[in-house]
Parts: structure tokens; sequence; C-alpha cells
């Protein structure tokens, strides 16, 4: 008894000292607020108080068993149910909320999803509403929450920002925003929100340009390499123009290193971006690399933050033969050769090259490949190289492009990024014929009557999600499930697939989930075996002991 008693008192006390750590200057993990670990302090107390019960029967810690248990009314009756009724919010009945929702719940308003501004509508609306909304109430264990956490001060914080705000919402595809702030002028002054209505304080704004949750697509797709910062880098720079998934579904490969990939993986995408990329065996990487290439795909080179920043020697398919690290002062001489790639692009709205008031660290060549151009140059030093290499395209960059648009945020830099990126994976085709079907939660079927890259699923991604193709045939082939755009999911469709088809996403547990359900079962039936085993066993004892003084 003592060990558990002295094990629940343990856990009370650190509890108890975290619940109070804010006023002692003791850090906080964030999602876990110090505040909220008054109520799980329960669960160490209620271990405490069942072994001191037991002790009473025992005839032993009486006075002490009492105390507790009259402290325990009394702060709970004094202090905690007033904390309880202060805190607790009261909503009218559902019929007189109902007219707070201006969006109807038809099969067409389900493949969107809402917006509020705030959790204490997010609390309440699907309670309501069939609709889905975008955010939920508790903020403790949720995927990917720098994501999420960029995704809310985008659309509610920053002002004129609406390329960033429109890349967030078609990707989260959302149509609707519910919003209690007062000044909603960012929302009114742009033709692609239309004010649907205010009602109690809520204002409703529609999406005009919002994108499904669920889709067949023909968009091109570009595989990440690099790291996860990297990759978020990515994201946040082509936001900045709306370069959303009407253009590019951005892919995030499963490891960094380039030869960890086969060739018939990397033949699934348009495009690889290689940003924060790295190699076990330069050999091998860029073989792999001069295969996808020659075969049709087109590659994205930049030098910084990879193995290959300075150079003395670079193989094809990089369109340059070496990579110099150096500064090149800090303001740009451009020379920029007019092609597909730079037409239309302001280059005199380019930021400055100076970081942290110094040079911005490039890499150059001295070798531009006679298939390759020298795209942009400032003060006679190529800094972006492109070429035709087989039947594929190649980009590279010395000026560490993405980190320069995200460190300044500027917008043409970013069209800049996005132009590069067409020009290498090409331009989205017609709309595949599909319809989709919500099976439940953890089931979504999507028929696909015309042909289609892969099927875009807005929904956060999982690696308990798996995916299969079936065929009219009857035959089924397994897809793989990537995480797409910000922690969302992609599933290609393979080359020469025929349609139509059935893509059906399932939601399974992993061995070790269920493992853990099979533990917490037979953890609950034998307390239950146990306690009964035990009551019988004392009931044993007590009736032979009366039975054993009857005799004498």
């Amino acid at each position: 008894m003592y060990p558990v008693l002295t094990a629940s008192m343990v856990l009370s006390a650190v509890i108890a000292a975290y619940s109070f750590a804010g006023y002692v200057g003791i850090p906080a993990v964030i999602g876990l607020e110090p505040c909220s670990y008054l109520s799980i302090l329960a669960v160490g107390l209620c271990i405490i108080l069942a072994v001191l019960l037991n002790a009473v029967s025992r005839e032993r810690l009486k006075v002490l068993v009492y105390a507790y248990i009259a402290a325990t009314v009394v702060v709970g009756g004094l202090v905690s149910i007033p904390c309880v009724k202060r805190s607790t919010l009261y909503y009218p009945p559902a019929d007189e909320m109902r007219p707070l929702l201006l969006v109807s719940d038809n099969v067409a308003n389900l493949e969107y999803r809402i917006e509020p501004d705030t959790t204490g509508i997010s609390l309440w609306l699907n309670y309501l509403s069939q609709v889905p909304q975008s955010q939920g109430y508790y903020c403790q264990g949720i995927p990917y929450p720098d994501w999420k956490y960029w995704k809310t001060v985008s659309i509610w914080d920053m002002k004129d920002n609406y390329g960033e705000t429109a890349f967030v919402m078609d990707w989260h595809a959302i149509r609707w925003l519910i919003s209690t702030k007062a000044d909603k002028e960012k929302f009114l002054a742009s033709d692609d929100y239309v004010l649907l209505g205010q009602v109690d304080g809520l204002t409703w704004f529609e999406y005009l340009n919002a994108s499904k949750i669920l889709t067949a697509t023909n968009t091109p797709t570009l595989l990440f390499r690099g790291s996860e910062s990297s990759y978020d880098f990515f994201l946040r720079a082509i936001a900045l123009s709306n370069f959303n998934s009407e253009h590019i579904i951005p892919v995030r490969g499963h490891s960094e290193y380039i030869d960890d990939y086969t060739l018939e993986e990397l033949q699934k995408f348009d495009c690889i971006f290689l940003y924060g990329y790295n190699y076990r065996d330069p050999g091998t990487a860029f073989s792999l690399l001069s295969d996808y290439v020659s075969s049709g795909g087109s590659v994205f080179f930049e030098a910084n933050g990879s193995p290959d920043y300075n150079s003395a020697m670079l193989p094809e398919p990089f369109p340059v033969g070496d990579a110099v690290a150096t500064s090149l002062g800090m303001e740009w001489d451009f020379t920029v050769e007019r092609n597909s790639i730079t037409a239309g692009i302001d280059f005199s709205k380019f930021s400055p090259p100076v970081y942290e008031g110094g040079p911005w660290a490039f890499s150059t060549t001295t070798a531009v490949r006679s298939w390759a151009n020298y795209t942009v140059s400032t003060a006679g030093n190529p800094i972006i190289v492109s070429g035709e290499y087989g039947r594929g395209r190649v980009v590279w960059s010395g000026m560490n492009l993405v980190y320069h648009i995200i460190y300044y945020r500027n917008t043409e830099e970013s069209k800049f990024l996005g132009r590069i990126i067409e020009w290498l994976a090409g331009h989205a085709g017609p709309e595949p014929e599909y319809e989709v079907e919500f099976i439940n939660p953890q089931k979504r079927v999507v028929r696909v009557y015309s042909e289609a890259k892969g099927v875009l699923f807005k929904e956060n991604y999982f690696k308990q999600w798996s995916a299969k193709a079936v065929y009219t045939d009857g035959s089924e082939q397994r897809l793989k499930v990537y995480l797409a755009g910000p922690g969302l999911m992609y599933i290609p469709i393979p080359e020469g697939s025929s349609f139509p088809m059935t893509v059906v996403l399932t939601y399974h547990k992993l061995p070790q989930e269920r493992v853990g359900d099979v533990v917490s079962l037979v953890a609950f039936i034998g307390l239950i075996l146990g306690g009964f085993l035990k009551f019988r066993l004392n009931l044993g004892g007590v009736i032979f002991w009366r039975k054993l003084r009857g005799t004498t």
C-alpha cells in the first residue's frame, strides 16, 4: 500500500507544482497550460484517497483520512465550484442559435470548410451545422501546430497579405469566414470576398475562389527533397504570390537524401525541388537524377544549404560545372535573359542582397554548360542558370532564392519562383470528371471517370491513411499516400492507369495502437477480476473466522 501512496503523493506534488509554475518563473510546455493541471491533479489525489480509505478499514490513519475528506469538501465547495461557474459558458437552446448560421447543410456545402476567428465559435458550431470547420476548440495534440498557427495568423492577424491568405485558404478548403472582430476592412476591401450578413455580432464572409476538400486533379506535382525547415520555408515563399494547389502540388519526400529514392518513385512527379538536400553517395545520387531528367523529369537545384554550394566539379544534370561560394556586394546589378522564366517579372522590385546589415551569401559559377543559359546574373556573375537536358529541364540557383523571399516577404520574388516552377513542372491539365462519396470519417471514395494525375485530400496527413485503386475489372492496386502542402495528403495515380477507376481512402489503426487497445482491455478485465477475487477471499476469510469462533 505504502509504495502506491508514496508514488501518488509524488505525482500529485509534481502536478500541483506545475499548476503554479508561472508564478515562480518556471517555463511551461506549449499546449499544456499550467492552469488546466489543477483538474488533472484529481488523477493522483483519487489514488491517495482510495489508499487512505483502505487504511481506515484497517483502523489506521483514520483521523488523517477524515481530515483529508473534510478538506476536500470544503475546498471544493468554497473554491472549485465558484471557479467552475465563472468559467462555464452558457448558450441558448439550439433552436435559438440556429439563425446565427448563414450556411445551409446541403451536400454541395459539405465539400468546403468554415473558418471562425475564435474557439468560442468552434465550440458550438458543429453541434448546429454539418459543414466542417478548419479548426477545433481544443489545441492539445493538434498535428502540425506551426502550419495551423500560420493559417490563423495569415487570415486574421495580418493585413494586406491577400496572396498568402488566399494560399492558406485554398489549401485548407476554406469557403466561409466568421468574424467577431471590429476591423473587417481586409475582407471588405477585396473583390474575392462577399459579405453574407451580420447576425448577433457574427459577420459572415464567403471566399469566392474556394477549393474543395477532396478532388481528383491534373495539377502538376513537385517532390520536395530537403530538411523539414527548408520545406516550411518553401511553402511560405510560394504562398506570398498565391502559387496554390491549382498551380502546383508540393509533396514532402520521406527523406532529404537523394539516393534514398528509386527512379520509379521519382517518375511519379513532374518536378523535383532540391533545397537543403543531401546524399549518401554522390555518384549514385547524380546518376539517378540524370536518368530522371533524361526521361522527361525536371529538377531545381538550390546551392545554398547543400553539400554542393562550393564545389570545384559538378556532374550533369547540373547546368553548371562548378559552384563558387562568394559575396557579390550589397546592391543588385542585374543582367536578365528575357525568356519564359523571366517574362513579366520586375527585377527592380527585388529586395537588396543584404542579410543582417552585411552582404548576402551567394554561390556563382565559372562554367555554364553549353546546353544551359545565363538566366539571371548580378555584376556579371550567374546566379540563376537554366537549361534543357535530354527530355527534361533543369534550373540551378546560387542566390538562396527561397530564403531571400521569406526574409523580405517579397511578392515579386515569390512570383519569380512560381514562374520557375511552372517552367519546370508545366501547367495544369483539364479538370477530370469525378465524384466523391463520404462514407464516414475513416473512409472516402473518389470515382474518377477521366484521366487524372492523382487525388488531393485536404485533411491532415497521418500515416494511418491508406489508399487503393479499384479498376472496372475488379482488380486492385495499392497507392501511396504522401504529405502534401501544409500537412495534407496527395495520392498519385500510376501513369497508364485505365479509367474509370475508384480510389478508396481508408484510415486504419497502427499495430501499436491496436496493441494499446488490447492492453487497456486486458488491464480493465484484470482490475475487475482482481477486485472480485479479493472480495471473495476476504468474504471467505470472514465466514471462516466466524465459523471458527462459533465452534469455540
